[in-house]
């Protein structure tokens, strides 16, 4: 979850505000916190730079640690 307007707009589960759904949503996150605007473009600038010349074929995962973690409700 990265840290934008979206995530406060409404349209969610009935009775339950953005801030709280967000905050449900947060206390999964292994780092405990939501991303950055700035760090999913610093992920995309490394990527776009010469920096990642010998990156070939990888997924860079920004996402707090949570592809770490298995989730009950996918498997």
């Amino acid at each position: 979850m990265t840290d934008t307007p979206i995530i406060t707009r409404e349209g969610g589960p009935p009775g339950v505000t953005p801030e709280q759904l967000a905050a449900v949503i947060t206390k999964t996150i292994p780092l405990r916190r939501r991303g950055t605007p700035e760090e999913m473009a610093k992920a995309a600038l490394f990527l776009a730079s010469d920096d990642s010349s010998y990156c070939l074929g990888m997924e860079l995962m920004v996402d707090g640690g949570m592809t770490q973690l298995v989730n009950p409700y996918l498997t």
